[in-house]
């Protein structure tokens, strides 16, 4: 088998609950929609101050990905999941060695700690 490219494809169930299952998804990422086809995909976020410009390479080589807009991260990655996925995995961990099991944090354990986190670092910068 040395030598050979092994290709392994992910079962249907898999294929069918990808974000990418549109077979337009190339027509649509094409390079004559760049930069303008990543606007999806941003949209699937909230914004506190939309973008002004989707890419703005007016400074090359330092490009900015949706200039004038501003988020909270935190609240895209963990806040707006609360209500809905509160008491499923946010992140599971698997460390090393392999034969320690895994530990899932909920939405809720993880909105807990960042809050404990910014706590303590608002404490320590008064």
């Amino acid at each position: 088998m040395e030598g050979r490219a092994v290709c392994i494809y992910p079962n249907a169930k898999f294929v069918g609950q990808a974000y990418l299952t549109d077979p337009a998804v190339n027509e649509r990422f094409s390079e004559k929609n760049f930069p303008e086809c990543y606007r999806e995909y941003a949209d699937l976020l909230s914004w506190d101050q939309y973008w002004h410009t989707t890419l703005d390479t007016s400074d090359a080589p330092f490009w900015k990905w949706y200039a004038g807009g501003k988020l909270n991260a935190c609240y895209n990655c963990v806040d707006r999941h609360l209500e809905e996925h509160r008491n499923k995995a946010a992140l599971i961990f698997v460390g090393e060695p392999e034969d320690v099991p895994p530990v899932a944090i909920t939405y809720q354990e993880l909105y807990n700690r960042v809050n404990e986190m910014a706590a303590l670092l608002r404490d320590f910068a008064d």
